[in-house]
């Protein structure tokens, strides 16, 4: 038994006021396992959302661009109907799962580029999406600094890693979808998707 495990039959036994002999019976006889998993603990952090278009209809037309920040803690996004408060969640489904669930059509083709930074484990990893009449036109998924990555909304810093890029809506889907599932660290990312960092200039 691990160390883990051990603390925990001493535990049980403690609450329930018997012996850890009898309580290892017991998990004997039912064939239970205390064993602790080595799962690894993933975390997921958003940072950053820019988007960038240009707006139709008869609310405020004409063209936007808007970044919203994240902090730690809760985030209230509040502002009258039909001003997009879904629409920005909708935004990040597509990032995060590769398509939108219910991204009214309308809204969609008003977006040109659209940029998402996040933490995933610890490592900086921001997401580009260009788009052109609702249709994927070029997508990355980056790596770097958080720095690095404010600097790479309209295209990539040299000392940014490309970990992915797609070029299509179905494309962008099958990335984002083996990308999130990998969920590497920082130092197993590239590896993961054969991609070595880049040098820095003079290093």
């Amino acid at each position: 038994m691990s160390a883990g495990s051990t603390n925990l039959v001493d535990r049980i036994a403690a609450a329930a006021a018997c012996s850890r002999e009898t309580v290892e019976q017991v998990l004997n006889d039912y064939g239970l396992n205390l064993t602790t998993s080595n799962r690894r603990h993933r975390s997921m952090r958003l940072d950053r959302l820019r988007i960038r278009g240009e707006k139709a209809g008869e609310v405020e037309p004409g063209m936007f661009d808007e970044t919203f920040v994240f902090d730690l803690g809760v985030t209230v996004i509040a502002a009258d109907n039909l001003r997009g408060k879904t629409s920005i969640l909708e935004v990040l489904t597509l990032f995060l799962r590769g398509e939108p669930r219910n991204l009214q059509a309308d809204v969609l083709s008003w977006l040109n580029e659209a940029s998402l930074d996040m933490h995933i484990n610890g490592q900086a990893i921001g997401l580009r999406l260009s788009l052109k009449d609702s249709q994927i036109t070029d997508a990355r998924i980056l790596a770097g600094t958080i720095a690095e990555l404010a600097a790479s909304d309209d295209s990539p810093a040299a000392s940014t890693t490309e970990l992915a890029r797609a070029q299509s809506n179905a494309e962008w889907a099958e990335q984002v979808g083996a990308f999130m599932m990998t969920q590497g660290t920082a130092a197993r990312l590239g590896d993961s998707w054969g991609v070595r960092p880049r040098v820095r200039p003079g290093s």
